[in-house]
């Protein structure tokens, strides 16, 4: 027989736990492989090497785009960007749909969208703002999303119209997408556009995607609780946001009635009633008047409470979910069961008591698990603020700090011995409060974490493994081996020995993921399983943190950080060895043929990647996760990869045109990695791209072949809407660029790396400060133009503003924008090839061609002399 993914993952964590013993973990060995079989490693690498391509191969295209070329004429970039698009929309047309290679295509075709819009931006300076640009990528690529039935696509599409939303309602370009959080207009806005996209899928998923899963509605109704519940929270305090926080109450009493009767859905209808907690947890708040160490406490345990019950009902609630699966595929015709405690039970692998035992205490889902960490997190903080008080009246000495965490320590320890939520909860919180007290006693007061010493380190160091070791809950043991991995790094330190442990801890827990089957039902199994997943977020995390420069890595994360430093080679030749290590252990079995080809490959992305070590750190522990049954830290391995692909853009160690160059061959290297395994695979009944997503029988052959015609021809449509869109959008702008006049604005630059854009110089202008707005007139809505008298030699002052353009030709009219709260006549950056800063720190003017319907474009940047600056743009 062969064990399902689910019933794979319940044995491992069964024999973690201790309540499968070593020989009945070695039954269920006999009876079916612990590991993935064949089929499903074909069916994960077909998406992630198809997926992985395409967003490779248009993040390069982002990449070439940003580096800024100057000497490529604008007309070759934007045909090389539009070429991108044009390979993956044709990509679509060759596959099947709706099958991987169909949804990884339009996926790659919503990304360039993106790139093709930001590089026109970015050749003709038009001074728009991040906002529009984020909205006209929405709307453009809704076509590809649509045609695409992916779920990718549609998280990358609702991300991108949130941002877009955000941005266009923030007021500051320091505070950037999040000012529109302080906002209550801007809150309800957000949340009404999440509620459309919410009731959208609710009523068509099965339209919209393949596998009609609920990812798109928990992330649309995160989209609407989240402003409101923040709002809700602040509506204690301002008055401004009580119609928020009555709205929030409208709405998230409403969303527990319908997805806990109507549609249930458990994610969702935990998400209100934690955002209920949250709210009244605020109350109480400013009821109490927090300031006292009783006060502060008593806010602590209502969190607690209140989350241990709310997640008492919502476990219960899910193993009744589960019962009434198991209930109605009783006497189904599949001969093995469903559920995976039925499937031991069916197998010998459990008797009775047991399955009823594990039926009765079901795993906590990873969703209320995380909520449940999220609210221990604020009651921890809650606990250990109510201890600065009265700590401080003793005198705030060391030793009175590690007694009070010394007893919080110990009384997490028996409150873990009686096995109810509601005491494991307040346990978790009392345990990383104790930890706290602990580790602040060993150094300077509460900045005990950014002193120069080690002591701190070691102390938590050896906490962490202290309160590990003794009976607690699988999330307090894995919380534990995080904070040992983060101590053990601290007191490494920065530089080599820290990108060493780095790459050491991605190979040891790489290692632990792979042999999982063979330790899981050791005696310390518990332990392992913790140290595996708290090793696995840090190794995760540790890439990004071994590039921040200072003094000291660790102290510069915490505090917000700097400008991210070259790569260490020794965590880049280290996460290589792992993933071509953890390739050659995957493919023990296979034969010398495959396993030479796969380790040939592996070493090539290797050497690809070197500049990207996280990158191939989160590839090595997603395919290790995979192997070790355990899908949701793969998931998590995966959604790093990604970050690190944005990551890397921001990397200043190598040129972004080396770094698309890369990409663009990792890229094709994945893509024929995919194409080598499919041709593999059809002699042994594979099945081509998109045959498990067959057209309804009843539509017949021709049905089938008419429907892919016109999904095919829907993508022409799509492409040739966008290009037509960025044709017209260039003819409009070059007509402005020959017939435009030259005016001359003075500037004040500054200088850092846009998002998808590339190097730029940040500008404001001098006439800027002569507008309304800067004079502290009150703002009201703005005038349109700027009126500006020219002298011979293009200079501009400012005449007037008004609503019309003006009669007299002497006069010269700019478009006025509203940015930072404050009245502006151009744009807030000037971009230029990557390098370049140097040539343009002499910057005192900018050069416009301004069109006679007020259109500017900035074309050069001149110094105090008004002589050109950098090299002639072709």
């Amino acid at each position: 027989m062969k064990w399902t993914p689910d019933q794979r993952a319940l044995l491992l964590r069964l024999a973690e736990s201790g309540e499968l013993c070593r020989d009945q973990l070695a039954h269920a060995s006999g009876q079916g492989a612990l590991q993935p079989t064949a089929a499903e490693w074909r069916a994960l690498l077909d998406r992630i090497l198809a997926f992985g391509g395409a967003l490779l191969l248009t993040a390069a295209a982002v990449f070439f785009l940003a580096y800024n070329w100057d000497a490529m004429h604008r007309f070759a970039r934007l045909g090389v960007v539009t070429g991108v698009l044009a390979a993956c929309c044709a990509g679509a047309l060759f596959a099947r749909p709706p099958g991987v290679g169909w949804r990884a295509a339009l996926f790659g075709a919503c990304v360039a969208t993106g790139a093709v819009l930001a590089l026109v931006g970015q050749t003709y300076q038009t001074g728009a703002d991040v906002w529009q640009l984020f909205a006209a990528w929405a709307a453009l690529m809704l076509p590809f999303a649509w045609l695409s039935r992916s779920s990718a696509s549609w998280v990358l599409w609702l991300g991108v119209a949130n941002l877009a939303l955000m941005r266009a309602l923030s007021q500051s370009v320091w505070w950037g997408f999040f000012d529109a959080l302080s906002n209550a207009h801007a809150l309800l806005a957000i949340a009404a556009f999440n509620l459309i996209v919410l009731l959208v899928f609710e009523g068509l998923a099965r339209r919209l995607i393949v596998r009609p899963t609920r990812w798109m509605h928990r992330l649309a109704a995160l989209g609407v609780l989240a402003p409101l519940c923040a709002g809700a929270v602040l509506g204690w305090w301002e008055s401004e946001f009580r119609v928020v926080a009555a709205t929030f109450s409208i709405v998230a009493g409403l969303a527990a009635a319908i997805y806990h009767r109507v549609r249930r859905d458990l994610p969702i209808l935990a998400l209100a009633v934690y955002g209920g907690i949250a709210v009244l947890a605020a109350g109480l708040v400013k009821l109490l008047r927090v300031e006292s160490f009783l006060s502060m406490n008593l806010v602590g345990l209502f969190i607690i409470g209140a989350s241990a019950a709310a997640g008492m009902w919502l476990a219960g609630l899910h193993r009744a979910v589960s019962s009434r699966r198991r209930g109605e595929m009783s006497g189904s015709v599949i001969a093995a069961p469903v559920q995976p405690a039925d499937a031991l039970r069916a197998h010998g692998v459990v008797d009775d008591t047991q399955y009823d035992r594990l039926v009765a205490v079901a795993q906590v889902p990873w969703w209320l698990m995380l909520l449940q960490t999220l609210a221990a997190w604020v009651a921890s903080v809650l606990i250990l603020s109510s201890f600065m008080l009265p700590l401080s009246l003793l005198g705030d000495h060391a030793l009175v700090r590690a007694i009070a965490g010394v007893v919080l320590c110990a009384v997490a320890v028996a409150l873990f011995g009686r096995d109810r939520l509601f005491t494991g909860q307040m346990a978790l919180a009392f345990s990383l409060a104790g930890q706290a007290l602990v580790v602040s006693a060993t150094g300077s007061g509460w900045g005990a974490v950014f002193d120069g010493g080690r002591l701190w380190a070691a102390t938590g160091l050896v906490v962490a493994a202290a309160m590990m070791w003794p009976r607690s809950t699988s999330l307090h043991r894995s919380l534990c081996a995080l904070l040992m991995a983060f101590h053990a790094g601290a007191l490494i330190g920065e530089g080599t020995g820290l990108a060493v442990y780095g790459a050491g801890l991605a190979a040891a827990v790489a290692t632990l993921w792979l042999s999982r089957p063979q330790w899981a039902g050791a005696r310390n199994g518990g332990q392992l399983a913790a140290l595996t997943r708290g090793g696995t977020v840090a190794a995760l995390a540790l890439p990004a943190v071994v590039g921040i420069v200072g003094e000291d890595a660790w102290r510069f994360a915490l505090a917000g950080g700097s400008p991210f430093a070259p790569q260490a080679d020794v965590l880049s030749i280290g996460a290589g060895l792992v993933f071509v290590a953890v390739a050659g252990w995957l493919t023990t079995t296979a034969d010398v043929r495959t396993r030479r080809a796969a380790l040939a490959a592996a070493l090539v992305l290797a050497m690809l990647s070197q500049p990207a070590p996280g990158l191939l750190v989160a590839a090595s522990l997603a395919l290790a996760c995979f192997h070790g049954a355990h899908r949701g830290f793969a998931a998590l391995a995966l959604a790093a990869a990604v970050a690190y692909v944005g990551e890397y853009y921001y990397r200043l160690d190598t040129s972004l045109l080396v770094k698309s160059a890369l990409m663009t061959i990792s890229g094709g290297v994945l893509l024929a990695l995919r194409h080598a395994l499919r041709a593999a695979a059809r002699p042994m009944g594979a099945a081509g791209d998109g045959a498990r997503y067959q057209t309804p029988h009843s539509r017949g052959e021709g049905g089938a072949m008419k429907a892919g015609a016109e999904l095919r021809l829907a993508v022409v449509a799509a492409f040739a809407l966008l290009v037509g869109a960025t044709v017209h959008s260039v003819i409009r702008l070059e007509r402005v660029l020959d017939e435009g006049r030259v005016v001359l604005l003075e500037l004040a630059p500054v200088d850092p790396r846009s998002l998808m854009q590339g190097d730029y110089m940040g500008l404001r202008f001098a006439i800027d400060d002569a507008l309304p707005s800067r004079n502290g007139a009150p703002i009201g809505p703005p005038p349109r133009f700027a009126h500006l008298d020219v002298d011979a030699e293009g200079r501009a002052r400012l005449a007037g503003v008004g609503e019309e353009l003006p009669v007299s030709s002497a006069s010269v009219a700019l478009r006025i924008r509203v940015r930072d709260r404050a009245l502006s006549v151009g744009p807030n950056a000037f971009f230029f090839q990557e390098g370049q800063a140097a040539v343009f720190e002499g910057a005192r003017w900018g050069e416009f061609r301004v069109g006679a319907d007020g259109t500017a474009l900035l074309t050069h940047l001149r110094d105090e002399k008004l002589l050109r600056l950098g090299a002639p743009r072709p």
